[in-house]
């Protein structure tokens, strides 16, 4: 039964926390993202004892990755043209990073949720989508950023050391990540990424910490109705996967979080949910940044070619004024 004064939070394991609320529990377990032991973990945690819903870090944009899928890993200069074409460079990078890390590994990125679903599919569970759409995200991440930030970014990330890692050493990273609970690979490296961002960290981390928080609360207590839990019999028990770096920012959340009114709770998801208004002068920034990248590239492989044909000249002159 659930009592008002008892802790909102309870710690399992590193990687497994336990959200009290009104009439459930919540099992919220943290993920590497690119780790079969993640998996395992995840298969376990359902089987052992059915929950009454799975709750996975997934939007509606991304659902297709719950989905048996063909890996793409685009090459650099791929993903480059993506940005020229007018595409977000955040996504593009993001994409890039993900499905190159997840290469090395020998694993398809997010296969836990996707091993989640399938548990959930199997008992007959509703699997639960409470991550904020990425498109959001990236939305209010890209416009938090000024011009020359967004130059410094893009920079940085592509300058990022862990592409440069070996399938060991990557592996050995993901491990002691999943043991820690502190991050998970994606986490961590977009932290790298955008140390000198606090607008970026905020939207990618800090306000979906929250938000997810938020929408396990709300269907938390919907699942908890559709079963007619009162709260004074044993609670309804949960399953939410998430990205072992969110497990911090939801736990700081919870104990204001679970408490909160249920319009409390629509508001601010309301809130957290909207697109930034973009301006006709961020609109111009962006076209000016993509022509800008567009006609840096054109002026490094004009130089190139400037002095290739000034050196060769250059050695033609020089071995004709030999052979004089």
């Amino acid at each position: 039964p659930y009592h008002d004064d008892a802790p909102s939070v309870e710690e399992v394991r590193p990687t497994l926390r336990l959200l009290h609320g009104p009439g459930y529990d919540v099992y919220l377990l943290g993920t590497a993202h690119i780790s079969i032991k993640s998996c395992e973990e995840v298969a376990a945690l359902i089987e052992n004892n059915p929950p009454a819903a799975v709750m996975v870090e997934v939007c509606q944009e991304r659902k297709m990755m719950l989905e048996p899928y063909d890996l793409f890993v685009p090459t650099f200069t791929q993903a480059m043209t993506k940005i020229v074409e007018g595409e977000n460079a955040l996504k593009v990078l993001h994409g890039y990073l993900a499905s190159s890390l997840a290469k090395k590994i020998g694993i398809i990125p997010g296969a836990e949720f996707a091993q989640a679903k399938q548990m959930a599919d199997f008992y007959k569970i509703d699997t639960i989508l409470i991550d904020r759409l990425v498109s959001v995200t990236i939305a209010r991440a890209w416009q938090s950023l000024h011009p020359v930030s967004k130059l410094r970014f893009v920079w940085q990330f592509l300058t990022t050391n862990l592409l440069d890692l070996d399938t060991k050493e990557l592996e050995t990273i993901i491990e002691k990540m999943k043991n820690t609970s502190k991050s998970d690979i994606f986490t961590d490296a977009i932290k790298q990424a955008t140390a000198d961002f606090p607008g970026l960290v905020h939207a990618i981390l800090t306000e979906r910490d929250y938000y997810m928080s938020l929408k396990i609360r709300a269907w938390a207590q919907y699942v908890r109705e559709k079963k007619r839990v009162k709260l004074d019999m044993q609670p309804v028990r949960i399953v939410a996967v998430v990205g072992a770096g969110h497990l911090d920012g939801i736990e700081k959340h919870w104990e204001k979080v679970h408490k909160m009114e249920a319009k409390e709770v629509k508001k601010a998801i309301c809130d957290l949910d909207a697109h930034p208004v973009v301006t006709w002068k961020m609109k111009f920034v962006d076209k000016s940044l993509k022509y800008g990248f567009v006609s840096g590239c054109l002026g490094v492989v004009g130089i190139t070619i400037y002095v290739a044909v000034k050196g060769t000249a250059w050695v033609i002159s020089k071995a004709r004024s030999a052979r004089n």
